[in-house]
């Protein structure tokens, strides 16, 4: 009866903050480690992540609410993955019918907050793009890319094939995420003629940026195996 529920409810709780406790922890071990690897900017991080989970700060946050809704019926049985029963006709007070059943569903809420922000290892990690921004400002990923497009070059001595020299662009390729754009300066989140470069270069980037690397004479003669390349996976 009520008591089992409020049995299993107290205990559920119970493992919900030891849950928390142990992330919470683990965040913090985490973000010990990572500042001991970074040497002198090390202070400078530990004091980042400090104030981010300390003040409080506006984001959107997720969470989870269980609501009971009506959900279809096949038959006589329910259907699955439930699906809600859309009718505004709908009786209430009717928990079982020939159309639906009355169940309790999981569903996703986000809505913006003010508070400060729970400390996981995915937040310690994004005070790590913080630093970035403190000691290198924006647009880093802006001057990567325009790097590979301008500057990058095939090495003479062939001591790469066109596959091999593929495949490094695709690895420093993979960096670019990690790196800022000037879209991540709030005057330009909103402004729709910047365009976000800390993301992986797409396949015709990456073939830009190929062809950009070698001269005339050696896409000539490394034709056969540009035209078998592919940086589709």
């Amino acid at each position: 009866g009520k008591e089992a529920l409020e049995r299993k409810i107290s205990s559920c709780s119970g493992r919900l903050a030891t849950a928390i406790k142990g992330i919470t922890e683990n965040a913090q071990v985490a973000s010990r480690h990572i500042a001991n690897m970074m040497g002198p900017y090390g202070t400078n991080f530990a004091s980042i992540v400090h104030k981010f989970h300390t003040e409080p700060t506006t984001f959107t946050k997720t969470e989870y609410e269980v609501n009971l809704l009506p959900c279809m019926k096949s038959g006589s049985a329910l259907m699955y993955p439930l699906e809600v029963y859309e009718d505004d006709s709908i009786d209430v007070t009717q928990l079982d019918t020939t159309d639906y059943k009355v169940q309790s569903v999981v569903q996703e809420v986000t809505h913006e907050v003010n508070e400060v922000p729970a400390k996981t290892y995915t937040s310690v990690v994004s005070c790590l793009n913080k630093l970035l921004i403190e000691k290198a400002g924006y647009g880093t990923a802006e001057k990567q890319r325009d790097y590979l497009m301008q500057n990058l070059k095939f090495p003479t001595s062939y001591v790469f094939t066109v596959r091999e020299w593929g495949d490094l662009i695709k690895s420093i390729s993979k960096h670019l995420p990690h790196m800022t754009s000037y879209k991540d300066d709030p005057e330009h989140v909103s402004d729709d003629e910047v365009v976000r470069a800390n993301t992986e270069l797409n396949s015709v980037e990456l073939c830009k940026v190929l062809l950009q690397s070698m001269n005339g004479k050696m896409q000539l003669e490394d034709a056969s195996s540009l035209h078998s390349l592919t940086f589709i996976q």
